[in-house]
Parts: C-alpha cells; structure tokens; sequence
C-alpha cells in the first residue's frame, strides 16, 4: 500500500492481516456486496499521523 508517495506496507498479509494503520482503515472502508450503504466511510488517517508514525512517535 502507498500513502503520500511511500510505501508504507507491502507482502501477502496485507489482504489477511493488515499491520499499517492506513492499510487497515483502507481495506475496511471497502463496500459490502450484501449491504448497501449511501455513503462509504471517511479515513481518520492523515498526513499528522503518518509523519509521527514515521518518526517513530
């Protein structure tokens, strides 16, 4: 997965076990098939929390 330009997680576990913040909100804000919603959700992840995550914060 990239977010702001970087790659911020990749392998086989994204999908099954998502460990990146960003990964995990992304995936989650995937529309079910069976269930039909008016609006998708909105991600909390942001530029801050990518920058303190990054310096190790």
């Amino acid at each position: 997965m990239m977010y702001a330009g970087e790659i911020v997680e990749q392998g086989a576990h994204v999908y099954e076990a998502p460990r990146h913040p960003y990964t995990i909100e992304l995936l989650g804000a995937r529309p079910s098939i069976e269930e039909r919603v008016d609006r998708l959700p909105v991600l909390t992840y942001n530029r801050e929390i990518h920058e303190q995550l990054k310096a190790g914060a």
